[in-house]
């Protein structure tokens, strides 16, 4: 986690829990930390319990971000293939 994004950070004995965010391939680390950065903000953790429910709440949210985001695509890839085969000239079968 970077301490630039965040004054507070985790105390020393779990901060290594803190170190690989779940941060697939496409998504922006640096997106995950200022969720992080503004969760630990609005939270001010005091002990390492707290923290810990910091993270989670920042993994959930992000999980959830993420499924907004691959809901969006399904939808947008129902609907071009929709259209795609409205536009498609009908051939008809032939059925004898």
């Amino acid at each position: 986690m970077s301490r630039a994004l965040t004054k507070r950070s985790p105390p020393a004995g779990i901060a290594e829990l803190f170190a690989d965010p779940p941060v697939a391939r496409n998504e922006v680390r640096e997106e995950y930390e200022k969720l992080f950065a503004a969760i630990a903000a609005a939270a001010k953790p005091a002990d390492a319990i707290a923290w810990l429910f910091v993270r989670d709440i920042t993994d959930l949210s992000w999980e959830i971000r993420r499924e907004r985001n691959l809901k969006i695509q399904i939808i947008r890839s129902a609907e071009i293939s929709v259209v795609r085969g409205r536009l498609t000239p009908w051939k008809p079968s032939s059925l004898l």
